[in-house]
């Protein structure tokens, strides 16, 4: 039987998979269908304008075929890694992992269904993204600072 900390492990980052996926897929579908205009939020700074992206991160030319093919293994990899070798003990682990996970399965059922990426969030100063990338962000950041904050365990 697992541990009380295992199963609030899995609960917590199957939770922020599926919060990360309707968040994003309800805020896509929204840009998509409200978002005929651009609107500026605040002037020379943040733009809310659709952009449809058939390319990957910060728009890197990869086929759609390829990221169509590669993200489930990439997803599946990371999922791996997660039950082998995360201690199930830290909940900020369990939701850091959710978003990354969140974050790519949502830019995925975007190719699967639409060939692109639906991005949405525009600052003067970056690439245009969505809430997705944005999980994918956090969820990195918190994977490396929960890493370099982690005690150390003796050999």
């Amino acid at each position: 039987m697992p541990s009380n900390s295992n199963t609030k492990f899995w609960i917590f980052c199957v939770s922020a998979i599926a919060d990360v996926i309707l968040f994003d897929q309800i805020a896509k579908w929204a840009a998509r269908k409200f978002l005929t205009e651009p609107i500026e939020v605040i002037p020379n700074f943040l733009e809310l304008a659709t952009h449809q992206n058939p390319a990957v991160a910060f728009s890197l030319p990869i086929p759609n075929a390829v990221m169509l093919f590669l993200t489930p293994i990439i997803l599946s990899l990371l999922l791996i890694f997660l039950i082998k070798s995360v201690k199930h003990e830290a909940i900020s682990g369990a939701i850091a992992f959710g978003y990354l996970i969140g974050g790519g399965a949502s830019n995925w059922i975007d190719r699967l269904l639409f060939n692109s990426v639906t991005d949405f969030i525009a600052f003067s100063f970056w690439p245009v993204f969505n809430l997705a990338d944005a999980f994918i962000t956090v969820g990195a950041f918190m994977l490396i600072i929960g890493a370099r904050v982690a005690p150390s365990n003796p050999a």
